[in-house]
């Protein structure tokens, strides 16, 4: 696998609660231009892009904000990183604690209808990024801690959240990409995690924070070592 040197652009915001009831974009054009030149000065070879409400879908044209961009001007930005030799990669978040951008969907998880958005757009991402090798779906922080603060708390668990978070991962799959998701699901629900996913399935994407100092960062070749120093 090759190494990915990368790093993410938040264009569309509605993952997180403080964003649900925007009808515009948080976006500013000289910023995108600046990330996009500090990439290129990094070296860069992937940049993930949190679409959400940023973009007008074909399928599914009600979830995108007024100003959202034109799947025209997508494309221009993915060929415009691409002449510089970076990859656009797409990022939707389907967690439970982050999909206001799904609006009314996001009510009705885990249903046949709910099924038929997620593979619909997934599949309008997977062909509007044809040279993404990646799709990262998020599934992070989908439990009551992160949504203590809400009238309305509503999630998954065990074998529910695993199934769905299956489905999505071979949504991903079946559009050509390698599916990737942030490791809380490894840390929160462990056990499920090793029962019910199969570790070739999915990359995790290890969101360390405080990840500072050169100890924090350990390889090792070992999935199942990986997986007890991380939980652990």
């Amino acid at each position: 696998m090759e190494r990915i040197k990368g790093a993410l652009f938040h264009l569309g915001v509605k993952w997180e609660s403080r964003s649900r009831n925007n009808t515009k974009m948080w976006f500013d054009e000289s910023l995108w231009n600046d990330m996009f030149d500090e990439a290129v000065k990094a070296g860069l070879n992937t940049v993930f892009v949190d679409i959400h409400e940023a973009l007008r879908y074909s399928t599914h044209p009600e979830l995108a904000v007024e100003d959202a961009w034109t799947k025209q001007r997508m494309r221009r930005e993915i060929a415009r990183f691409k002449a510089v030799g970076i990859t656009l990669t797409p990022k939707l978040n389907f967690s439970a604690t982050h999909d206001w951008w799904l609006g009314e969907y996001a009510k009705i998880r885990s249903t046949k209808e709910y099924y038929r958005v997620c593979r619909e757009l997934i599949e309008e991402m997977c062909n509007l990024f044809p040279d993404a090798k990646y799709f990262n779906i998020g599934m992070d922080e989908e439990d009551y801690t992160h949504q203590a603060g809400r009238q309305h708390v509503n999630f998954r668990r065990g074998k529910a959240y695993f199934d769905d978070m299956q489905f999505l991962c071979d949504c991903v799959r079946d559009g050509g990409k390698t599916p990737i998701v942030w490791y809380s699901a490894l840390i929160k629900q462990y056990e499920d995690f090793k029962k019910y996913i199969e570790p070739e399935d999915i990359i995790l994407g290890i969101s360390h924070y405080h990840g500072v100092k050169p100890e924090h960062w350990i390889r090792t070749d070992s999935r199942e070592d990986y997986y007890n120093y991380y939980y652990v």
